[in-house]
């Protein structure tokens, strides 16, 4: 992943983040993500990709070489560049974030990156809000186009409000023992 020229700015890059191995998952929208991602390399080729999967089911791994990549991808287990890397490190060298609902959602938000979540299967992205939903590969390609602009305003609201929703700003010590009391009928 490097400058086409040493006096040019480097490409953006997008991170496409997976958690396929889950079985809520359908393999229509495995095959979605698959054929959305491929749309995306293919329609933005000045455009880096790199593709994350979860280290317990490495399910987009699998399709390396099964599937006819566009050479602007590249495989996070299969890269010198970024292999090694913790996941804040390798967020903090993208410029967006496309996942599968996860938690890397929060950890990019956290990183006033760009997120967006991949729409198209029966799960509730309810706790997602008001982050952008991808639903199709014409919201992949406007999604990732803005991979090297400035955050928007409007960028920057939903990202905090994505947070405020997401996090304790305190001690989470009271909203812990709140839980475990209210689970104490499951208890051996």
């Amino acid at each position: 992943l490097k400058p086409k020229d040493s006096n040019s700015e480097p490409p953006p890059t997008v991170g496409i983040f997976e958690n396929l191995h889950w079985s809520r998952f359908t393999a229509a929208y495995k095959n979605q993500i698959i054929e959305n991602a491929k749309s995306l390399a293919e329609a933005l080729p000045c455009t880096q990709f790199l593709i994350k999967t979860h280290p317990a089911g490495k399910w987009l791994d699998k399709t390396s070489n099964s599937v006819a990549w566009p050479e602007n991808v590249t495989f996070f287990s299969q890269s010198e560049r970024w292999r090694g890397l913790e996941i804040g490190q390798v967020l903090d060298r993208l410029d967006a974030v496309i996942t599968s609902p996860s938690s890397v959602a929060l950890d990019a938000a956290e990183q006033n990156k760009k997120v967006a979540i991949v729409g198209g299967h029966e799960c509730v992205l309810d706790a997602y809000t008001p982050l952008e939903i991808l639903n199709s590969a014409a919201d992949w390609i406007a999604f990732a186009q803005k991979a090297a602009l400035p955050n928007s305003p409007s960028q920057e609201k939903r990202t905090a409000e994505f947070l405020a929703r997401s996090l304790i700003s305190n001690d989470g010590t009271d909203n812990i023992i709140s839980v475990l009391d209210k689970s104490e009928g499951c208890r051996e």
